[in-house]
Formats: C-alpha cells, sequence, structure tokens
C-alpha cells in the first residue's frame, strides 16, 4: 500500500485531527486514513472531463468537491452517529453497578448475618460439653 507524508501540517491542526481519532476509538493514522479515502470517494469529475484528453478547451477541467449541503448532510451525519454512539456508552455505564456500593452491601449483609447468629446462639448452647464426652466444650 503507498504512503503519503504531509510536510509542513500546523501544529494546531494534528491537534485536532489526533483528538478526533481519539474520539472515534481510532488511531491517528485510521483516522486520517479515513478521512481520505472518503474525500477520494466525494470527488466527482465535471462532465468535462474530456478536456484533459484533447477536447476543445486549453485547460483541463478540475474535479468537483461535494457541495456545501452534501457536506452538510455527511457531517450532520456523523455527529447523529457519534451522538448515538454517547448516549449508547452513556446508557450502558448507567446501568453497570457500581463495584463500591455492592462491596458496601456485601459487607453489610454479612454483619447482618453475622449478628443473626450471634442472636442466636444461647450461653447454654456454648457452654455444652461436647458431644464426645472427653471434658472439652463444643465451640458449634
Amino acid at each position: 500500500m503507498p504512503d503519503v507524508l504531509v510536510r509542513g501540517l500546523d501544529e494546531s491542526t494534528k491537534g485536532a485531527l489526533a483528538a478526533a481519532a481519539a474520539e472515534n476509538g481510532r488511531s491517528l493514522q485510521a483516522e486520517l486514513r479515513l478521512i481520505l479515502e472518503e474525500a477520494a470517494r466525494s470527488v466527482v469529475f465535471s462532465q468535462g472531463s474530456a478536456n484533459c484528453t484533447g477536447g476543445t478547451s486549453s485547460e483541463p477541467s478540475l474535479p468537483q468537491f461535494e457541495s456545501e449541503e452534501q457536506v452538510q448532510k455527511r457531517l450532520e451525519r456523523r455527529h447523529l452517529i457519534r451522538r448515538r454512539a454517547l448516549e449508547t456508552r452513556e446508557s450502558l455505564a448507567h446501568d453497570l453497578p457500581d463495584p463500591a456500593l455492592m462491596l458496601s452491601q456485601m459487607r453489610a449483609q454479612q454483619e447482618a448475618q453475622m449478628q443473626q447468629a450471634l442472636e442466636n446462639l444461647t450461653w447454654n448452647d456454648a457452654l455444652a460439653p461436647s458431644k464426645e464426652g472427653n471434658g472439652a466444650y463444643d465451640r458449634t
């Protein structure tokens, strides 16, 4: 696959592209590849492209890019997809239980069970001789 090197790119442009890549969960290289591929697909050559191959005009025709309306629709579609992805991610995060809350609930439940077990234990049960009859006290 051929490589493309872009020199003299403004640092703020690179930063904005890196931020967009991170937001989309892609590497900077993957984000740039996607942007370039989308731009290449959106290029539409004008009907006068025959001028490049010997038409009557002395100037070759240039490729035409998306109209402002097409760009706006594409950006709105991207924005909608990103918003839906964020909403889905947030709703999933709200559905997950909080580990700290779960731990405190488990501890409270264990303490309640121990308290109940202590209440059920009587002094006579605690000091009863063992069933083996060896003079030791049963600790059950």
